[in-house]
């Protein structure tokens, strides 16, 4: 297992941050839920549908093949759960992603045809923007 930051794409407009890396496929998560929602797993064998878009999502940043879910709670026995990658609901992210980046870069051509503050190119161009027109305010 490899600890891991920030990753992203190659064009760095989307990105996660798993757990760890485990070989040259899988991810690992690790969960901490209430009691409950522990017994809840262990009964249904699966993992909380609210988790499914951060799983997919590593799955879709990363390219890997699965990510193990490791759940744990200090008085019932820890559960490890593996999902794989949900190709219609990848489809369907990868989609809403790339609608999401032609919003956000057609938002900086607004910005740079507007401006006479030099915005860099990139993915801190958003960020670099507005503290860059804090500092021209009077």
């Amino acid at each position: 297992m490899q600890r891991v930051g920030f990753i992203t794409d190659d064009d760095h407009t989307v990105g996660c941050s798993p757990d760890r890396l485990v070989g040259d496929d899988g991810l690992l998560e690790i969960k901490a839920p209430l009691p409950h929602t522990q017994v809840e797993y262990w009964i249904s064998g699966a993992v909380h549908e609210r988790f499914q878009p951060q799983l997919q999502g590593q799955l879709y940043v990363s390219q890997r093949r699965w990510v193990d879910i490791v759940s744990w709670h200090d008085v019932l026995p820890k559960l490890v759960m593996r999902v794989e990658p949900d190709e219609t609901f990848i489809k369907a992210l990868d989609r809403e992603l790339q609608i999401f980046n032609y919003f956000i870069e057609r938002v900086m051509e607004k910005i740079r045809a507007t401006t006479e503050v030099p915005v860099p190119q990139g993915g801190l161009a958003l960020k670099a923007a507005l503290r860059a027109s804090l500092e021209t305010v009077p």
